[in-house]
């Protein structure tokens, strides 16, 4: 089930994406730095909230703030190992610390 999430989400996230561009440029991009049309952080989001928020929360509140974290957290992580294991930014914003 969470295979099938992921790769669902990361084909919608990339749609997406692609589309916000077609909208916003009227020419197609490709956002995906992969060879298939998926954006895996989309899918990553969504098995991490697929597996975690239903473990630990039981009010809207606690729900908002356990989604907040995990994907903040996920947002923030990405880039950053992405800069680490290839030497560059890999199309994405590297934020300065300080």
């Amino acid at each position: 089930m969470y295979v099938l999430l992921f790769f669902a989400c990361s084909f919608l996230g990339w749609c997406m994406e692609v589309a916000c561009k077609l909208v916003q440029f009227g020419r197609f991009i490709n956002r995906g730095f992969l060879l298939g049309p998926l954006c895996p952080i989309y899918g990553t989001g969504a098995v991490l909230m697929a597996y975690f928020l239903p473990l630990w929360t039981t009010q809207v509140e606690s729900t908002f703030l356990l989604a907040l974290v995990l994907c903040g957290t996920l947002e923030y992580i990405t880039p950053r190992s992405a800069s680490t294991s290839t030497g560059a930014c890999a199309r994405a914003t590297c934020w300065r610390s300080g």
